[in-house]
């Protein structure tokens, strides 16, 4: 039976933030460094491993080969006190692969995609999880930038969050909490000008917003836009959440042009 749940959730509290030093982000792009180890990472087992400090350039490749001739792969920028550390995705991750895999991206702070890339498979399933928000120290924030991309994950299961403990999700490691941003004006999850496609895998995606700067602003958990959503016979949940100060604040936001294509259970909460 398909279900839909709408509800918002907003909440009121300070948070004090400060100003980070240089920050250090890993960039994945076509022109990156090709061969491991490189510059400030390197790929252990199924693991490539940013340095404790540092920024790196890392190609597609180095992710598509490792997953089409290796298994699956965790890409693990860590936190660094008072440094922000982003991951950048500059190029579409294209997954040709026969073999089911799983893509997970754990970074200190943000996950920013640009535009009109993506990840996707060609044909094998692919689970992807895109975690952000991992660090126990200052900065905490990590929000995920999907505008203008297409994920198509060919069943595999897409888990969209942050946190820096964690938790299973079906049979995935994943985080347990929100992507989040403290800043005004910016979603905590964006998904705007998108095609995600699951194929029958689920789709989980929790977004808070916790701005403190000034109450002026347009604060949203969750906000999609002329975008399709699609996973099949898969679920799909989106849990959006504001805290703090702002002028209209809405934990989840969703345009008349975002669609909905699915078969299993709907939660939008």
């Amino acid at each position: 039976m398909n279900t839909i749940k709408i509800s918002k959730l907003l909440f009121s509290t300070l948070f004090l933030w400060g100003t980070m030093a240089n920050a250090q982000h890993l960039t994945i792009s076509n022109s990156g460094e090709t061969t491991s180890p490189g510059t400030n990472w390197s790929i252990i087992g199924n693991v490539l491993y940013i340095g404790n400090s540092g920024s790196a350039s890392i190609n597609t490749s180095v992710i598509t080969n490792h997953l089409q001739n290796t298994g699956d792969l965790t890409i693990n920028l860590p936190e660094q006190s008072n440094v922000a550390r982003n991951i950048y995705i500059n190029n579409t991750i294209a997954y040709l692969g026969s073999s089911a895999r799983t893509l997970t991206f754990q970074s200190g702070n943000d996950i920013v995609f640009a535009n009109a890339v993506g990840i996707t498979s060609a044909t094998a399933s692919l689970n992807i999880v895109l975690r952000s928000a991992t660090t126990t120290g200052t900065p905490d924030n990590g929000s995920i930038k999907m505008n203008g991309i297409n994920i198509d994950t060919k069943g595999g299961h897409l888990w969209v969050g942050g946190g820096a403990s964690t938790t299973t999700w079906n049979g995935l490691n994943v985080g347990n909490s929100a992507a989040r941003t403290y800043l005004d004006d910016v979603a905590g999850i964006s998904v705007v000008g998108s095609t995600i496609a699951s194929g029958g895998g689920n789709i989980y995606m929790y977004g808070l917003s916790w701005n403190s700067s000034d109450d002026d602003g347009v604060n949203y958990g969750i906000n999609v836009e002329n975008s399709n959503v699609s996973s099949g016979a898969g679920d799909i949940n989106f849990a959006g959440g504001v805290y703090g100060r702002y002028n209209n604040g809405i934990g989840m936001r969703a345009d008349t042009i975002f669609v909905f294509n699915f078969i299993g259970n709907q939660t939008i909460a």
